[in-house]
């Protein structure tokens, strides 16, 4: 689930800034969006970056994005 909503705050996101200007309420739902998200996002950036996985033998990897 994590990763689904990330996705599509991360999306909206990047979606806003390409357009320049989003509508108030949307511009507010992604900003709280990803504020929400933003701590688990960083602590599965410090995560992987900690314990690194050779190219293509991402065992663990797969297994912590899976959850």
């Amino acid at each position: 689930m994590m990763k689904a909503k990330s996705l599509h705050c991360i999306a909206a996101l990047g979606l806003g800034l390409a357009l320049g200007q989003a509508a108030d309420p949307v511009r507010e739902r992604v900003a709280k969006g990803v504020a929400t998200e933003l701590p688990s996002l960083v602590s599965l950036y410090k995560h992987f970056h900690a314990n690194p996985e050779l190219s293509f033998m991402e065992v663990e990897t797969a297994k912590r994005m899976a959850a």
